[in-house]
């Protein structure tokens, strides 16, 4: 099963395999916001010594089209780092973007009728990630449930297709991807339904 992680130069990827192949996880997407394509390739030739299925996702925190430009032929994925209306828009509004990652955060609701519905028209992936909730504590927490149980019913109504994943910085935030689709049930879909939602391929 594939799984998404976080990658900073702290994190060691042996024991990111260890852990990966612990918890029944035969692909990680190693997401960052790269700088630069040297810095990417960088990473790539780091990874091309190591025996373990690794893809790499450049992760937008704007709405740069230029910058999508730039790395769409170069990562095996590009994500928007959503969380904001307008984020959020841009990642749907695009057949180029493959994931709009964190739809929602404990701030102002930032997904809405007409997000949903152009997520749907384009087939939009739009992905949960575990480590926002359990990074999350109190009234910030309460919040970000809130406006979780929102989007997805939203995203039931338009019948997109959400899915969640780790989203781990650290190893020890990283789960099984056997035990996620409870966390979806929790947030709104029935068992099958989060079963299937888990898969987070092209």
């Amino acid at each position: 099963m594939k799984d998404l992680v976080f990658y900073n130069n702290s994190l060691d990827l042996n024991e990111l395999i260890k852990t990966a192949k612990a918890l029944d996880t035969n692909s990680i997407i190693l997401c960052k916001n790269f700088h630069s394509l040297k810095e990417l390739d960088e990473l790539r030739k780091k990874l091309s010594s190591l025996k373990f299925d690794f893809q790499l996702c450049h992760v937008m925190l704007s709405t740069n089209s230029r910058q999508l430009n730039q790395f769409k032929n170069k990562a095996e994925f590009i994500a928007v780092f959503g969380g904001n209306p307008e984020l959020n828009k841009f990642a749907v509004s695009s057949k180029q973007i493959d994931f709009l990652l964190s739809p929602v955060s404990f701030g102002r609701l930032s997904i809405d009728t007409a997000i949903a519905r152009t997520a749907a028209e384009n087939n939009s992936k739009i992905v949960f990630i575990f480590a926002d909730f359990l990074n999350s504590f109190g009234l910030k927490r309460m919040q970000l449930f809130k406006n979780s149980f929102f989007c997805m019913k939203l995203l039931k109504k338009f019948k997109c297709t959400p899915s969640i994943v780790s989203g781990a910085e650290r190893i020890e935030e990283m789960r099984s991807m056997h035990d996620l689709p409870a966390f979806l049930e929790l947030l709104g879909l029935n068992e099958k339904q989060a079963k299937k939602f888990i898969k987070i391929e092209k």
